[in-house]
């Protein structure tokens, strides 16, 4: 007699066989990378390659769910085609993309076809492994056609949602992932960290490759940004010792830009004490243990530079070690969630240097901390200080009213 688990089971075997099959393709489609490495051809980023296959498995299930009761030639066919049409269109885009006319919706449209064409490949392959293990249902003859078409009928509403899953969450969400991704990129850029950018370059022009940062098209800042970078590694890579301090600096600077830093902060650690210190390596310092999300380590870098900088006579070099050092403190206590120091320290910065940047950094500190009537006051210095960041800081006061609900919040 058949146990009540197995009929079960035999159910879910297929189901198991397709994700693993799903699982397997992610792992495959990793292989196929732009040329510089830093992107997963058409997907961009493994997140996004895992939301567009993932979520096309419910439509493909659904549409080959009487598989396993059909022929064989239906799952066979559905192995075969998914999985070649797959390996055709990435074929395709390797020598297609990325190109400036290509639109995100282009973009959509392929990831969704090589979404469903992998789940279709993998539900016609569960199909077959089904088959073979004796799991076909026969249909009941005592089905009528009036009951073939209720069945299709009603199968339409639920047809449609896996369909929006299919398209329209991967397209959302890839969409998010290219706003993050502009914005990363920009910041990247006035940061000058150029890996970092190449990467993110190279990510964003496979999902959205008409973009462009600053004024200049995507498809032409990339190339520009690994040209930047294969520079910077054959500098390193030619260079002789280091003599005087500033080929120091420069290698150190190099090591940052190109994402090194653990082999920057080598250089560095001779230049914090002794006879060699110089306190520029502390602002250095606590940079690398910032971008390595070490901030409590970068805190004690930058404060070190503050007591150096505070026992020196006024000055330009005094005000700019200061500024530097107070940024680096504001910027630590915020990841360590320490406000009252991180509002301090933002202060500090705005009393030596009461710049439009310095006050909007004062500002975007009051407003994360609900202290919306202060933070307006500082937003508009800084955009009496600096006319250019105008539009953006009108867009915030229109907004800021409502954050927080502020409306019934009090300045502490």
């Amino acid at each position: 007699m058949m146990s009540p688990v197995q009929p079960v089971a035999r159910m879910l075997v297929p189901h198991a066989v397709a994700l693993l099959a799903v699982a397997s393709s992610v792992g495959l489609l990793l292989q196929w990378r732009t040329p510089a490495g830093d992107a997963i051809l058409v997907f961009g980023r493994v997140d996004v390659l895992v939301c567009s296959l993932f979520l096309s498995l419910p439509f493909a299930l659904e549409l080959l769910r009487r598989g396993r009761s059909a022929l064989l030639g239906i799952s066979a066919a559905a192995m075969f085609c998914g999985w070649g049409i797959v390996v055709a269109l990435m074929v395709w885009a390797a020598s297609a993309l990325p190109r400036g006319e290509f639109s995100e919706w282009s973009l959509v449209a392929i990831r969704g076809a090589i979404g469903l064409c992998v789940a279709s490949g993998s539900v016609g392959f569960a199909n077959l492994v089904a088959h073979l293990a004796g799991g076909r249902r026969d249909r009941d003859p005592s089905m009528s056609p009036d009951g073939d078409i209720e069945r299709v009928l009603s199968a339409w509403p639920r047809r449609a949602i896996f369909a929006g899953l299919w398209i329209l969450v991967p397209a959302v969400y890839a969409h998010a992932v290219a706003a993050d991704l502009q914005k990363a990129l920009t910041e990247s850029l006035q940061n000058q960290r150029i890996a970092l950018a190449a990467r993110q370059a190279d990510q964003l022009s496979q999902l959205a490759p008409a973009q462009t940062i600053d004024g200049t098209p995507l498809v032409a800042l990339l190339p520009q940004l690994q040209q930047r970078r294969t520079q910077l590694i054959d500098q390193l890579a030619t260079a002789t010792e280091p003599t005087s301090l500033g080929e120091i600096a420069q290698q150190i600077t190099t090591l940052v830009q190109l994402e090194r830093h653990d082999e920057a902060l080598r250089r560095i650690e001779p230049l914090t004490r002794g006879a060699n210190f110089h306190p520029v390596a502390l602002d250095y310092q606590g940079l690398c243990f910032q971008r390595m999300e070490r901030p409590e380590e970068s805190m004690a870098a930058y404060r070190r530079s503050l007591e150096f900088w505070m026992s020196q006579p006024d000055g330009d070099a005094k005000r700019s070690g200061l500024v530097s050092g107070y940024k680096g403190v504001g910027f630590a206590a915020r990841r360590l969630q320490m406000r009252l120091l991180e509002e301090q320290a933002y202060q500090q910065l705005v009393e030596i240097a009461p710049t439009g940047e310095h006050h909007f950094l004062l500002a975007q500190c009051y407003r994360e901390h609900q202290k919306t009537q202060l933070a307006a006051e500082h937003f508009k210095a800084a955009m009496q200080q600096d006319p250019s960041m105008q539009s953006q800081i009108e867009a915030i006061l229109a907004t800021l009213s409502m954050d927080h609900f502020s409306c019934l919040s009090v300045p502490r």
